[in-house]
């Protein structure tokens, strides 16, 4: 079969002809995520690559039955950027009848952080403010069009204009800190009765003026840190009784993340959450491995 594998040569990422599994499901769609470099790179604490493990952490097989699953973390040197995928080391959830194996495998890795993040560790609840940072990226948009779906009122912060208006086409009101100097004016104007729960993605300077704008007992669940460090002021937090709290998806239980996932999944199904991505081939994998374009990207084996 085809592969993306790491090659034992130059450990690098290159697509290799590999002996089929022995009892193999076969791979509908798998979602490139930032993960998967991570791994690939040997800088990640939870997972790690060999020289001729197939690359993949995720995506969606069909079993020889015709059930289609969400699938993650196979057994090396198993991995989802491959024709075929052994499911017996890996956690699986059914995905919902009828439901496009893309779709089911681009929402995997970010819907599971972004409902854990907001619902399960932030306890974002019906008529709270939810505000997401870095609301345009994969986790940011589902974590606001989960936080809609349960009757929050959400608020984002993006980069410039151009993102305030891809959230207002999907009901968010954003609030840009390309001039981190207005910010803070512009956030309290979005939110005047405050916030109650932080969906933060990016981490940064922006993190200071967001927590002086939330609320008592408050929580601020800490996702990634994509733009760089933060300064906070300690009595601003403690004096508010603010909760801060990492999150990652690896330190969830299997259960954990296959409720998650099938949340995320049926509001896909009912029109509530949608995502952007892209489809390529298992063939142009060298190229979109190597690609900076912002989004997602599905390869279909």
């Amino acid at each position: 079969m085809k592969a993306a594998v790491m090659s034992p040569s130059t450990h690098e990422a290159q697509v290799a002809d590999i002996q089929d599994p022995t009892d193999g499901a076969k791979v509908l769609a798998a979602s490139i995520n930032p993960v998967d470099k991570a791994i690939s790179t040997g800088g990640f604490p939870f997972r790690s690559y060999q020289p001729g493990d197939v690359l993949g952490f995720d995506g969606v097989a069909e079993r020889s039955d015709g059930t289609r699953v969400y699938f993650q973390a196979p057994a090396a040197p198993f991995g989802s950027f491959a024709q075929f995928v052994d499911l017996s080391g890996a956690e699986t959830v059914r995905v919902p009848d009828g439901m496009d194996p893309a779709v089911a495998a681009v929402i995997g890795v970010p819907g599971i952080a972004a409902w854990s993040a907001a619902i399960g560790v932030g306890g974002l609840k019906e008529g709270q403010t939810l505000l997401v940072t870095g609301a345009t990226g994969s986790v940011g948009t589902l974590a606001a069009q989960i936080g809609l779906a349960v009757g929050a009122r959400v608020v984002g912060t993006v980069r410039d204009a151009d993102g305030v208006t891809a959230l207002r086409e999907i009901g968010v009101e954003g609030v840009a800190i390309d001039h981190i100097d207005a910010f803070e004016a512009q956030l309290h104007q979005a939110v005047p009765d405050g916030i109650d729960v932080v969906v933060d993605t990016v981490w940064g300077e922006q993190v200071a003026p967001i927590i002086r704008a939330m609320n008592r007992r408050s929580r601020f669940v800490q996702v990634g840190n994509a733009v760089g460090s933060a300064t906070i002021v300690a009595p601003e937090f403690r004096n508010t009784l603010i909760t801060m709290v990492g999150h990652s998806n690896f330190l969830l239980s299997p259960d954990q993340r296959s409720e998650a996932y099938t949340h995320v999944a049926q509001l896909v199904a009912d029109g509530k959450v949608t995502i952007p991505y892209r489809q390529a081939s298992l063939s142009d994998f060298a190229d979109v491995w190597a690609s900076k374009t912002p989004g997602k990207t599905v390869l279909i084996p």
